[in-house]
């Protein structure tokens, strides 16, 4: 017997709406279990509620979509957790989700997950899900979600993020934060989320986990790279790239014209290895806009590499006028920054961002 709930939730209008909506009812099938967790792949577009906390540490947990066959329906946690999540894997999709679009899934925590990707072929991997948007015009949304505990690839070229691989497709992650130790091999690697794609939005979210990746990655602590927008988000975990790997306090690497970071920050020790290219904010920056951001943690690189206090193409005062591998960040308004004026931002005042692991419960 199939079991039905009426779920009310309220939905905000956006600051300056003409008017509130008014909650709204959902009709959603009950999941109690594990074993209903795992049959939500046989109705990808449905709508599921989590009636109570959750242990899946009983079984190695199948990822609910695929490439060709996505997650489109609505998944509502209902403020209940899910609780030693446990995923080890060789599909190139390694997550709760493996794919969504279309998709809505808010309200839920995943605690003391053990998630690993082992795919050589272009994976992607992440606690929540491990690719997000199709392109096809359709949203997903992913709200007030967290994790803890481990994500981790480990085949080359892998992609992993504590919360997902990627947001991509006009998807919009927001209000969410990963405490999940990240590790990475030679593709990206970020705390929340591997990549943020030219149409997505990540939006008040945080991470503070380890974050660490091998030889030519792409690592930050909250991105590895940004083609999209981030905004009032920070980073504060420790980085860490093998040799010629570009690594960031927020993000390893931010590229296009099209993206943009603002109201944001980098607050973790940051370590690149030999030849690599490091930066307390970002690594690498091209072509991109930077607003009201700035970095607070330790930079340091092994032989040969770039390394700035901000942003490793912005500001190269720390590594030119002192001649070592380590500068503080937070020191970074008293060297000469050539062109580049400092950013109008008290650097001991970070961005309101309200979401916090208390407020989780």
């Amino acid at each position: 017997m199939v079991a039905l709930a009426l779920v009310s939730y309220a939905w905000s209008a956006p600051t300056g709406a003409a008017e509130q909506a008014e909650p709204r009812a959902v009709s959603c099938k009950l999941i109690r279990n594990v074993s209903q967790l795992q049959t939500m792949q046989n109705n990808l577009a449905g709508s599921y509620c989590l009636a109570r906390d959750i242990d899946a540490g009983s079984v190695n947990f199948v990822p609910i979509g695929d490439f060709a066959n996505p997650f489109t329906g609505k998944f509502f946690g209902n403020n209940h957790v899910i609780r030693n999540l446990t995923i080890n894997s060789a599909e190139r999709l390694v997550g709760l989700f493996g794919r969504t679009g279309d998709a809505v899934i808010q309200d839920v925590g995943l605690v003391n997950v053990n998630i690993v990707g082992t795919s050589d072929n272009n994976g992607w991997v992440g606690a929540l899900a491990a690719s997000n948007g199709v392109d096809d015009g359709t949203t997903v949304t992913i709200s007030r979600v967290y994790v803890t505990g481990r994500v981790e690839c480990t085949g080359t070229g892998c992609a992993v993020g504590g919360i997902s691989g990627d947001i991509n497709h006009d998807t919009i992650l927001t209000d969410s934060w990963s405490s999940a130790r990240v590790v990475g091999t030679t593709h990206f690697t970020g705390g929340a989320v591997a990549y943020v794609g030219i149409d997505a939005t990540l939006i008040r979210t945080y991470a503070t986990g380890q974050v660490s990746c091998g030889e030519g990655c792409i690592s930050g602590g909250l991105v590895g790279l940004i083609n999209g927008t981030v905004r009032l988000s920070y980073g504060s975990g420790p980085v860490f790239g093998g040799m010629s790997s570009s690594v960031g306090g927020l993000a390893g690497k931010q590229d296009g014209g099209a993206s943009s970071t603002r109201q944001s920050y980098g607050a973790g020790a940051v370590k690149g290895g030999d030849q690599s290219t490091v930066g307390g904010l970002i690594g690498t920056l091209v072509n991109a806009t930077i607003a009201q951001a700035y970095a607070v943690g330790w930079v340091r690189g092994g032989a040969l590499s770039s390394i700035g206090g901000l942003i490793r193409r912005w500001q190269r005062s720390c590594w030119r006028k002192r001649s070592i591998s380590s500068c503080r960040s937070a020191n970074w308004t008293r060297h000469n920054m050539g062109p580049h004026r400092p950013m109008p931002m008290a650097r001991r005042s970070p961005p309101s961002i309200p979401w916090s692991p208390a407020a989780s419960g």
